[in-house]
């Protein structure tokens, strides 16, 4: 019945937050508290929620293009369903780099990542600050960039219609 369906759904919720699976995770402990009002599964919900970091990213969508407008730093580019340029491809690891705010610099750093990663084809021995263009290629995987003092790009070449752009600053200007 609706009990052993919840019982079930929230030992996914538990295997899915062990591998790092938040967004599916949340999705079977909603589907868990929905089908069984078990006082045990509406405070895990409630702490599991109120953990989850404020999201700062909007998604546009339209046809086959899809935008995502973010704040957030440090900007994680990688395999992993957190990741904010995500790349499916079993070369790329779950988070393989980052770009961090550094004195007024975007730096991008590898996350000890097992296929290595390029920048503007150097292959990048630590933390590197980003020029105005370029490309950073995660274990054959490249993602081109380009960056202002308002806003960064980053277009995966497998998929250029998947357009990530971090703000800078606290407001980008019109352009």
């Amino acid at each position: 019945g609706p009990r052993f369906e919840a019982r079930l759904a929230f030992e996914r919720f538990e295997a899915l937050f062990l591998v790092g699976r938040r967004s599916e995770a949340l999705q079977a402990l909603e589907k868990a508290v929905k089908l069984w009002d078990n006082p045990v599964y509406a405070e895990v919900r409630e702490g599991f929620v109120g953990r989850l970091p404020p999201k700062q990213t909007v998604t546009l969508q339209a046809g086959g293009d899809t935008v995502r407008v973010t704040n957030h730093f440090p900007l994680v580019l990688g395999r992993g369903e957190d990741s904010a340029v995500r790349i499916d491809s079993p070369l790329v690891s779950r988070a393989h780099v980052d770009i961090q705010r550094r004195a007024g610099a975007l730096v991008v750093k590898d996350l000890v990542s097992s296929g290595g990663t390029r920048v503007d084809d150097v292959v990048l021995a630590g933390p590197t600050a980003l020029s105005a263009l370029g490309h950073i290629n995660l274990a054959g995987v490249v993602v081109d960039y380009e960056l202002d003092d308002q806003r960064l790009v980053l277009r995966p070449r497998l998929r250029p219609r998947d357009v990530t752009v971090a703000a800078r600053g606290e407001r980008v200007a019109d352009p």
